[in-house]
């Protein structure tokens, strides 16, 4: 039988105790019917820890841990800017995207972005969910594009945009600690966009001959850019 893994905050973590005080959580650990002396997993973001459920009180249950392990690290901090698309996708975008461990994922209202707002806190539960690499992902306010600055040197700037027909991923340097992924909504960037974008050293680049969804192309561009970092 496999071992339930819970996300927990850091300073829920004393020394080689743990105590689970999300509500959500505690509803799942009750859902599940977990017992004292049975195994989980715990997850801060950092670390994984096995553990022994100690005890259960009326908004807290304890445990017990058994032994520590380091989360391995992408070999680069990826933050992907993603247009926001008409709704559910980006739900699919976090989703899919989350389960890579990825840093941060930023909900960008471009001009050809849907008017209805978003719901941050639902966008945030589907991260901790899919956080398959036990590293869980930030999602971030919606900015508009128009507000980026310019990102430090050490940041590689790369704009997906289905007007670039030469550059690839594979023409590029990798070598930056940081990468930031820009991606349109539906119907793509506006040249007036990628103009400003360019503006602040952001580098167009295409993903292959085929246009992709715009649900897909992060996850997809992700998983190019690790495929040439050799991470996956």
């Amino acid at each position: 039988m496999s071992i339930s893994r819970f996300f927990v905050s850091k300073d829920e973590i004393i020394g080689d105790s743990v105590s689970i005080t999300d509500k959500e959580t505690l509803r799942h650990i009750k859902a599940l019917r977990l017992r004292p002396k049975e195994r989980i997993y715990i997850l801060d973001g950092d670390s994984e820890y096995e553990a022994e459920i100690k005890d259960f009180l009326p908004n807290c249950v304890q445990a017990h841990i058994l032994s520590k392990q380091e989360i391995p690290r992408l070999p680069v901090q990826i933050t992907l800017f993603q247009g926001i698309p008409k709704h559910p996708k980006m739900e699919k975008v976090v989703e899919a995207c989350s389960s890579f461990g990825i840093a941060e994922i930023v909900p960008l209202v471009c001009e050809r972005s849907p008017a209805k707002g978003m719901k941050i806190e639902r966008l945030q539960k589907i991260a901790l969910s899919s956080a398959l690499s036990g590293r869980l992902v930030k999602i971030s306010e919606p900015v508009n594009l128009t507000s980026l600055k310019r990102p430090e040197e050490d940041t590689l700037f790369l704009v997906a945009w289905e007007e670039e027909k030469k550059r690839r991923i594979r023409d590029l340097s990798l070598s930056k600690p940081n990468i930031w992924v820009v991606i349109g909504p539906e119907g793509g960037l506006t040249d007036k966009e990628v103009a400003y974008l360019e503006g602040l050293g952001g580098i167009t680049i295409c993903l292959f001959e085929t246009l992709f969804k715009t649900e897909y192309a992060g996850l997809i561009l992700i998983t190019a850019l690790l495929y040439e970092l050799s991470a996956i």
